[in-house]
């Protein structure tokens, strides 16, 4: 949460600097900073997810945005399945190699391109579908931000990475049941919320009665 606060605070000043550079130095930064985040790999540097790499897509997204750049539903789609498949391709090659363990979970920080450029592609693919607001859906995925809650700081995600270097359909069957499960806490976590919320406005418009009940009678 703090790098995105510090992301938001050094905004303003980052958009003044886009009006005094052209396209093709916009283009450099954004090339210097990809190569930062691939080298990040190997150096087994976590930027993905620090200042340095919430920067990074914030300027690569201000980067589409001024230059028109809009993938529709099919080329969304197509980019993630694609970056997808090469994904899981490179974790299978990476299972054959004797640094197995370690090289597979550094390659799946958020500063892997491939994972920037899934991202990019669902992104601008959920962007294309005409909104359609499903009551069903909406209340299933209603707490959908507790699978990242979940999944950031209670869930010890090193032991999922494992389940994938040992064998990847245990991977997918525990990253399903992730998903699955976080979604159900959220639904019990909403559910208690509502109704103390509902308790709590009883309660007050009771007490808020009995007063007018009081006033009444003296």
């Amino acid at each position: 949460m703090t790098s995105y606060m510090m992301v938001y605070l050094v905004s303003p000043f980052i958009e003044k600097g886009m009006r005094v550079i052209n396209k093709t130095e916009f283009l450099y930064i954004i090339i210097g900073m990809s190569l930062i985040e691939v080298l990040c790999i190997p150096l087994k540097l976590n930027w993905g997810s620090s200042f340095f790499g919430l920067l990074y897509i914030y300027i690569l997204g201000r980067f589409m945005n001024l230059n028109g750049i809009d993938l529709k539903l099919k080329q969304g789609l197509f980019l993630y399945l694609g970056m997808t498949f090469i994904m899981i391709a490179g974790l299978e090659l990476i299972n054959l190699t004797p640094i197995k363990k370690g090289a597979l979970f550094w390659s799946l920080q958020f500063n892997n391109p491939l994972i920037v450029l899934q991202a990019i592609g669902l992104f601008f693919g959920v962007k294309s579908i005409k909104p359609n607001y499903n009551k069903f859906i909406n209340k299933v995925f209603q707490p959908c931000l507790c699978i990242y809650l979940i999944t950031e700081k209670i869930l010890p995600y090193k032991y999922v990475v494992n389940l994938f270097n040992d064998n990847i359909i245990k991977g997918i069957t525990a990253t399903c049941v992730i998903v699955i499960g976080s979604l159900l806490i959220g639904q019990l976590i909403y559910l208690v919320a509502n109704k103390t919320t509902f308790l709590c406005q009883y309660s007050f418009n009771l007490l808020k009665e009995n007063k007018k009940i009081k006033l009444l009678l003296l």
